[in-house]
């Protein structure tokens, strides 16, 4: 049973070097920075770069992270009602909090981490929290996406991971071998490869004029065939550029 994932929500990764990858989704891909959340004392946390009204991409500070962590520092999922999913994991014997915190965008949120040692984030929209109180701001008519299509997931416990993933959140298993809500909406891309990249993908409108336009910005397409190419971020993560599909409408 899907306890109420609507779809994915964003992407954090790891930068070294916050700047060098804000220029890369900035100015190869298109994407515009939306705002910058920091710590307490001031120091950068992370940078948002907007790729719809309600997806974005994370880039975290690494030297502020724990050392030797995967890439794709969160996989964040948007989700109707943080509350009940608060109740559904503890039913579960997982470690939640007594209710769900809200973060400094003023969403609801709840952290969980999977068999494969991945955080995820639901995330609760809240009418007057980012992005819902600003839903067309920071969205340039020219970026290369305006959606996260699937992001990679390395099964490192695949008899767990599965049970998690199909058994609990009740994602199913499509014939490509994504996972995806019932109604076709895909989320996940999983791999048995320990050595498979980090990796996420774009959905694009047109994939020959995407590769143009990332070409003419000095970008290396690689792994290119006439429904998908790949180019890395300066962190060597997988930016997968995938042709639109017509898929069934969800929530």
């Amino acid at each position: 049973m899907n306890p109420g994932i609507l779809r994915l929500s964003h992407v954090a990764l790891r930068a070294s070097d916050v700047e060098r990858s804000v220029a890369f989704y900035r100015d190869v891909l298109g994407f515009a920075e939306a705002s910058r959340l920091r710590y307490g004392d001031g120091a950068l946390m992370l940078v948002n770069m907007r790729v719809s009204e309600t997806q974005w991409i994370e880039l975290f500070d690494a030297s502020r992270l724990p050392p030797g962590g995967d890439p794709i520092h969160q996989i964040a999922f948007a989700v109707e009602d943080g509350e009940r999913l608060r109740e559904f994991f503890r039913a579960r014997g997982k470690d939640v909090p007594d209710r769900c915190p809200k973060g400094q965008m003023g969403n609801a949120y709840l952290i969980v981490r999977d068999p494969n040692g991945y955080d995820l984030e639901f995330v609760h929209y809240l009418p007057e929290a980012w992005p819902l109180r600003d839903p067309a701001g920071h969205l340039p008519p020219g970026r290369i996406s305006h959606r996260i299509a699937d992001i990679g997931l390395v099964l490192r416990d695949p008899g767990a991971a599965e049970n998690f993933y199909r058994n609990e959140l009740g994602l199913v298993e499509s014939a490509e071998g994504t996972w995806s809500l019932a109604h076709g909406e895909m989320l996940l891309r999983p791999t048995r490869s320990p050595h498979a990249p980090p990796r996420f993908a774009l959905e694009v409108e047109n994939l020959e004029a995407a590769i143009t336009r990332i070409e003419a910005a000095g970008g290396a397409i690689r792994n290119r065939s006439s429904a998908s190419a790949e180019i890395a971020d300066p962190e060597g993560i997988t930016v997968a550029l995938v042709a639109r599909v017509a898929r069934a409408s969800g929530r």
